[in-house]
């Protein structure tokens, strides 16, 4: 699966629970312009511990490759819907527990959580 150029949104840690460190990425892919939203953002906070999202761009390949990318064979979770894979979540720190990939299950509306590594690039979004 290679993506370029796709709408993601970066978790942040601000204080009090971080110090300002990127803790996820998450990238809607079946979604029209791949977006999520507030409604969505506000509840995905307590289970991803982030208190903030900043609106990113993408290039990502899951699985090896030969390609050059910033960030090699990081860690994510694949969400999937049937056989189509609906969202993408790149760890940057530490790993979903049970619990909260059952929430993200059911809030994200997808069937599976898949456990792969992920390629990756992040650009500035220019509006």
């Amino acid at each position: 699966m290679k993506q370029e150029d796709l709408r993601c949104y970066m978790g942040w840690r601000e204080k009090p629970i971080g110090t300002g460190e990127s803790a996820w990425i998450i990238a809607a892919l079946l979604r029209k312009d791949n977006e999520l939203t507030d409604m969505e953002m506000g509840i995905l906070m307590p289970i991803l511990k982030v208190t903030t999202f900043s609106e990113e761009t993408i290039d990502f390949t899951v699985g090896k490759t030969e390609e050059k990318y910033w960030h090699k064979d990081v860690p994510c979770y694949v969400g999937w819907r049937g056989r189509e894979a609906a969202f993408i979540i790149i760890q940057q720190w530490e790993g979903l527990i049970a619990g909260q990939l059952k929430d993200l299950t059911r809030i994200l509306e997808v069937s599976k959580f898949t456990e792969d590594t992920v390629n990756f690039t992040i650009q500035e979004l220019d509006w």
